[in-house]
């Protein structure tokens, strides 16, 4: 009897088997199957943040940006986006001036903000 927790042989051989497969995919499958298993991940934690947080910030942001004359496709919500992509951006790129790699965290939030901007040029806004 295998203890709870526990991979069977079985499975242990499943999973060698399917790693040698993915090595021997072509190289558009392994990227596949490598963002699909990353951006499954994006949302399951960016999900709570929708229900915790309104797009009221993104509309204020928005009216700002458009006074400044900046104005984008889908609107304020979507410049405010990358505004604070722009912040994101400019972490990365002041850790790796520091000697440092950016966070795993600022990475995420680089792709959050690019998929929220993405939403809204789609949808109109961002849902709240």
């Amino acid at each position: 009897m295998i203890p709870e927790g526990y991979a069977s042989p079985e499975d242990v051989m499943s999973a060698l088997r399917q790693s040698v497969d993915r090595e021997n995919e072509r190289p558009s499958l392994q990227l596949a199957a490598w963002w699909d298993e990353t951006a499954d991940d994006d949302l399951k934690a960016v999900m709570p943040k929708v229900d915790e947080y309104t797009a009221l910030d993104l509309e204020i942001m928005g009216d700002v940006l458009e006074r400044w004359g900046i104005a984008a496709k889908g609107g304020g919500q979507e410049a405010a986006c990358m505004w604070y992509l722009l912040g994101k951006v400019a972490r990365a790129v002041a850790a790796y001036r520091e000697g440092r790699e950016p966070s795993e965290d600022t990475l995420h939030d680089i792709t959050v903000y690019s998929m929220m901007a993405r939403r809204i040029r789609e949808v109109g806004r961002w849902p709240s």
